[in-house]
């Protein structure tokens, strides 16, 4: 039976890319002992980061559903049986949550956030990373077919498609109206986020299928797989890529206009996880758990401090401290200074997304078993 959606609070969730340097206070966690506020059934587990309101969470499950549930009380709204199984989290804006599927036929989907009947569908492919809303446009990313997209978000519209190589990293949507992604074939892509032109294009040394972090209005961070935490700038976005090319190759050196690597530091393991960046530094976290804490003006001073556990997800940086979320199912609050483990709790399976922290509550969604809320 469905329930009525509130209409009151702030209920959107327009991206994943880890940026918290806007973000201070950082959020408040329960530092010494939370308990489980509530445990609620979401299909047999789920896809992706939840998108998580004041009032609602939007969840997508491996076995084909979307859900909305109360915030407050993990209380089902509504679910919603999507035509294929989906590939990557929703979002949530503007009263409609929005979901992709995988495969080669996959779709992006808008929903009704009060009563879960779809809006539009719009076929995309493959998509198997974050989406991004922004300025009434979703972006994403395809992985079979190796296509970047932009949707109307009211229409379900195509506004363009362009082929790039496979993505598992995600769009990332700059202030000044650039889309930047990178792909499996180690090249990150500058676009424009109007038409989908290419502005530029840069050579990585590697592949990332982390989430990129914005480092400020002209510079990105890359995490690998190989073990490397990377700074970029986008360079200019009015340049002339090819006359700005053709002037690096005659003088062998970076032409100031293109992207080009600012710093670039390596870890101890695979970085699986999103950095996320605060104030004048950029902190990631290793497979092995080696928290880093890489300061923006001086890389060569980055701070590494060992966690002790195994993780895929990034870090949550909380007021004090940062919690983690492990392969093993647990959560745990780490002091973020001496790297002391100030208290942990067994969620039940392997997680693969950083918790969420909202309104006093951290939220965590294993891929198997109940969404939990501690408080």
């Amino acid at each position: 039976m469905k329930r009525r959606v509130p209409r009151d609070g702030v209920n959107d969730v327009r991206g994943y890319s880890s940026v918290a340097s806007d973000v201070d206070p950082l959020p408040d966690a329960n530092t010494t002992d939370p308990r489980v506020a509530w445990r609620a059934f979401a299909g047999r587990g789920t896809v992706g980061a939840p998108a998580i309101g004041d009032r609602v969470i939007a969840i997508a499950t491996i076995d084909r559903w979307v859900y909305a549930l109360d915030t407050r009380t993990g209380q089902t709204y509504w679910r919603h049986r999507g035509e294929a199984p989906f590939g990557t989290g929703p979002l949530m804006a503007d009263g409609r949550i929005y979901a992709a599927t995988e495969g080669r036929a996959g779709a992006l989907i808008a929903l009704n956030l009060y009563n879960g009947k779809r809006r539009w569908r719009t076929g995309v492919g493959d998509v198997a990373s974050a989406l991004v809303l922004q300025d009434g446009v979703v972006y994403g990313a395809t992985h079979i077919d190796g296509r970047a997209f932009a949707v109307n978000a009211t229409t379900g519209k195509m506004l363009w498609s362009r082929a790039i190589g496979p993505s598992l990293s995600g769009p990332l949507l700059t202030r000044d109206g650039r889309v930047v992604v990178t792909t499996l074939t180690d090249t990150l892509f500058v676009m424009n986020a109007g038409t989908g032109s290419v502005l530029n294009r840069f050579p990585l040394t590697e592949a990332t299928t982390a989430a990129i972090a914005v480092l400020n209005d002209t510079a990105i961070i890359l995490a690998s797989p190989s073990g490397r935490v990377t700074a970029i700038t986008l360079g200019s976005k009015n340049a002339d890529a090819g006359r700005l090319q053709d002037r690096q190759r005659d003088s062998l050196q970076p032409a100031p206009g293109l992207p080009r690597l600012l710093w670039s530091v390596p870890t101890t393991s695979p970085v699986l996880g999103a950095p996320i960046v605060w104030r004048d530094t950029v902190f990631a976290l290793t497979a092995a758990c080696d928290f880093w804490a890489i300061p923006v003006a001086a890389p060569a001073t980055a701070r590494q401090l060992k966690l002790a556990c195994n993780t895929v997800a990034g870090p949550t940086l909380v007021r004090g401290g940062v919690l983690v979320a492990t392969v093993r199912g647990e959560v745990a609050l780490f002091d973020r200074q001496t790297g002391a483990r100030l208290w942990e709790r067994q969620i039940g399976s392997e997680l693969r997304h950083p918790p969420v922290v909202r309104n006093s509550q951290i939220i965590v969604a294993p891929i198997l078993g109940n969404i939990v809320s501690l408080r």
